[in-house]
C-alpha cells in the first residue's frame, strides 16, 4: 500500500514538472514544421487506448482506481491541454452548436446514473460509470481536443499517421492469429485462452473481433488519407501494407468488418481522385480479391464461421431478438429509458440469456429513452451536414482536400454500421476514433467558413503554438 501512494505522489509530481516547464516556455512560437508536443502525446494516447489498456500492465491503488500507462499518458495529455489553455492558445471564434447536444448527452448519463446507480446492480454487469467513461466522456473529450487543439496541418498528419501504424500492427498481429501463430503475437495477452470470446478470431488487443475489425478498417483509411505524402520508394512499402489489410479483414471472420471493408473498396474505387487512371493501380489488387472470392465460394457460403462462412445465421438470430427487447423497453420508457448500462439488468430473460444490445442507437433508446437517442442523433446530424456542406466548398490542398473529406466520412460511415451491430462504450477506442474525426470535420468546417475560407489548417508558423 505504501509503496502504491509513493508511485502515485511520484506520477503526480512528475506530471506537475512536466506541466510547470512547459508552462514556463510560455507562448513563444516553434520555429519548427513538425507536430506540436500535444498532437504526438495525443497521438500516443489513442495508440494506448488499443495497447496498454489495463490487460497490459496496471496498478491497484485500493479505494481508488488502476493506473494503467493508457491513464498515465492521458493525465499527460490532460496537463497539456491546460497548459495550452493558461497560456491561451486554443483557438478561440469557433461555432459551438456541436457541444450543445454533446453538453446535453453527457449531462443526461449523469442524471441517469444518479438515478439509477453508478455501480452495477450485480457484480457481472458493466459499471455504469465505466460505460459513461469509456463509451461517452472520453470520445467527448477526443472530439473537443480534435477540435480546438489541433491547430495545424502537421498536427492532423501525425494524428492520421498515428491511426495508420495502429491498423499496421494490427495487420501484422490478425495474420499472425489467423495463420496459427498466436504463440509469438504481442501484447500476449492477445493469446490470452482463459478469455474464450472470440479465441478462434482475429481479435487482437481488444479481444474482440468487431472492435478489431474496426481499427483496420480505420488504419486503412488513414493509410489512403497519407497516400499523396508518400514517395518513391516508400511509396512501394506503402502500398503492399495497404493490400494486406484485406488478409487481415478476413481472419476477423465477422460479417459487419466485411461490409465496412467493402463499402471502402467500393467508395475509393468509384469516388476517390487520383491523378491517374485508378484501374492502372487497382486492378490488379482487385482482380486477386474477387479471384480469391471466386476459389472459395463454397467456404464463403458455408455456416462455419472458422472458414469464412457468412452463412451461419444463429448469432443474427440473437441480434434480431435482442433489438426487438430494446424496442420493447423503449416502448415501456420512452423517455429517459431503463438507465445507462441497466439494459441487462431489466432485460426480458434471465440474465444468462442477455447480452448487451449489439446495436448503440436502439442500446441508447432503451437504457436512456427517446431524449437521449434524440440528443445523439442531433450531433451526427450536425456533423454529418457540416461535411456535406464542405465537399461542396472545401478548396484543394496536398493533404486536405476532397479526398481527405470522402474518406473522413468514409471512417464515420464505417463506425456507424459497426455501431449497428455492436456496443461501442465497451471499448475507449471504439467511439473515440469517431468523435476524432467528428472533431476533424467540424474544425474544417469553422475554419472554411472564417475570414480565410480553405484555411482549415494553416502552417505551423502562421500559429501560436507550444514548442514540440
Amino acid at each position: 500500500m505504501i509503496v502504491e501512494y509513493v508511485l502515485l505522489g511520484i506520477a503526480g509530481l512528475s506530471l506537475a514538472l512536466i506541466i510547470a516547464l512547459i508552462a514556463a516556455r510560455g507562448a513563444r512560437a516553434s520555429t519548427t514544421s513538425g507536430p506540436s508536443l500535444l498532437a504526438r502525446v495525443f497521438t500516443l494516447w489513442l495508440v494506448s487506448t488499443v495497447f496498454f489498456g489495463s490487460r497490459f500492465a496496471s496498478v491497484r491503488f485500493a479505494g481508488l482506481f488502476d493506473l494503467t500507462v493508457e491513464r498515465a499518458v492521458f493525465m499527460l495529455l490532460l496537463g497539456l491541454m491546460v497548459a495550452r489553455l493558461y497560456q491561451r492558445q486554443v483557438e478561440h471564434g469557433l461555432d459551438h452548436t456541436a457541444e450543445l447536444p454533446l453538453l446535453a448527452f453527457l449531462g443526461l448519463c449523469l442524471i441517469s446514473m444518479s438515478i439509477h446507480g453508478f455501480q452495477p446492480p450485480r457484480p457481472t454487469m458493466s459499471k455504469p460509470w465505466y460505460v459513461f467513461l469509456e463509451g461517452y466522456l472520453l470520445p467527448c473529450f477526443t472530439f473537443y481536443c480534435a477540435k480546438y487543439f489541433l491547430n495545424d496541418e502537421a498536427d492532423l498528419r501525425c494524428v492520421v499517421r498515428g491511426l495508420f501504424w495502429i491498423g499496421a500492427f494490427l495487420v501484422v498481429t490478425s495474420i499472425m492469429e489467423g495463420v496459427g501463430l498466436r504463440q509469438y503475437v504481442l501484447p500476449s495477452y492477445i493469446n490470452d485462452k482463459t478469455f474464450l470470446i472470440h479465441l478462434g478470431r482475429a481479435r487482437g488487443p481488444f479481444l474482440n473481433a468487431a472492435f478489431n475489425g474496426v481499427a483496420l478498417c480505420i488504419g486503412l483509411i488513414a493509410g489512403l488519407m497519407l497516400l499523396p505524402l508518400v514517395r518513391f520508394p516508400f511509396s512501394v512499402l506503402h502500398y503492399a501494407v495497404l493490400v494486406l489489410f484485406a488478409p487481415a479483414v478476413f481472419f476477423t471472420e465477422t460479417r459487419s468488418v466485411y461490409l465496412q471493408f467493402v463499402l471502402i473498396v467500393v467508395g475509393v474505387g468509384v469516388a476517390m481522385r487520383t491523378p491517374f487512371p485508378k484501374w492502372k493501380v487497382y486492378a490488379i489488387p482487385c482482380f486477386l480479391i474477387v479471384l480469391a472470392i471466386l476459389l472459395n465460394i463454397g467456404r464463403l457460403a458455408s455456416t462455419e464461421r472458422s472458414t469464412g462462412g457468412l452463412a451461419q445465421m444463429q448469432e443474427v438470430s440473437i441480434r434480431f431478438e435482442l433489438a426487438r427487447k430494446s424496442l420493447e423497453l423503449t416502448g415501456q420508457y420512452p423517455f429517459f429509458g431503463v438507465g445507462l448500462a441497466q439494459f441487462r439488468n431489466v432485460g426480458l430473460a434471465p440474465l444468462e440469456e442477455i447480452e448487451y444490445q449489439h446495436n448503440h442507437l436502439l442500446g441508447i433508446a432503451s437504457e436512456l429513452g427517446l431524449t437521449g437517442l434524440a440528443t445523439y442523433l442531433a450531433f451526427l446530424v450536425i456533423i454529418l451536414r457540416r461535411l456535406f456542406r464542405l465537399l461542396r466548398s472545401m478548396p484543394e490542398g496536398p493533404f486536405i482536400n476532397d479526398n481527405f473529406l470522402f474518406l473522413t466520412g468514409l471512417a464515420l460511415l464505417c463506425n456507424l454500421v459497426s455501431n449497428s451491430f455492436v456496443e461501442p462504450s465497451l471499448h475507449a477506442f471504439a467511439n473515440a476514433n469517431f468523435f476524432l474525426f467528428a472533431g476533424i470535420v467540424d474544425k474544417l468546417y469553422n475554419r472554411n467558413r472564417g475570414p480565410i475560407p480553405g484555411r482549415a489548417f494553416a502552417p505551423q508558423s502562421e500559429t501560436t503554438a507550444e514548442p514540440a
